[in-house]
């Protein structure tokens, strides 16, 4: 009995929310990066300071701020990003959110100067909200589809 209330009561993991929408989304691009809080340093899939600095902004503080995030890249022709970040504390979240909408104004403003009609489609339409103590920046073909993924897991 206490093990399933405890299951019950545990919030869903990032790393486990990014599985699923891999899984189930539509369109997905088979080449990708996921960075993952947990990573071994050594994998490719550890966010080094360097790479955060690089899609957020250079204070950005992701491991101080959160207690866990996976961060989906996708690599082609049209940007395809999804930021799961899950705060430490409710009074990260401004900061948190206001980095993943520097995010997605980098990418709308990037795309506006080489445009591109994929592209342009995908980050017009990219979309940051938050429920509880998660963050969430999507840039897919279908943010509809993902965000009620993800609502549904949180």
């Amino acid at each position: 009995m206490s093990l399933l209330l405890a299951s019950c009561s545990a919030s869903t993991k990032p790393s486990d929310m990014m599985a699923r929408l891999v899984t189930e989304l539509q369109d997905v691009p088979e080449t990708r990066m996921i960075f993952y809080n947990d990573a071994n340093p050594d994998t490719e899939n550890f966010m080094t300071q360097e790479y955060i600095t690089k899609i957020y902004y250079q204070d950005f503080e992701i491991n101080a701020l959160c207690a866990e995030y996976a961060v989906f890249m996708g690599s082609g022709g049209a940007p395809y990003e999804i930021h799961i970040l899950k705060a430490r504390a409710t009074s990260n979240m401004p900061e948190i959110l206001s980095a993943l909408q520097t995010r997605k104004d980098l990418l709308q403003s990037k795309n506006a100067a080489a445009y591109n009609p994929d592209a342009y489609d995908v980050t017009m339409t990219a979309k940051v909200f938050s429920k509880e103590k998660y963050a969430v920046l999507l840039v897919t073909k279908d943010n509809e589809q993902a965000e009620k993924l993800i609502q549904k897991l949180i």
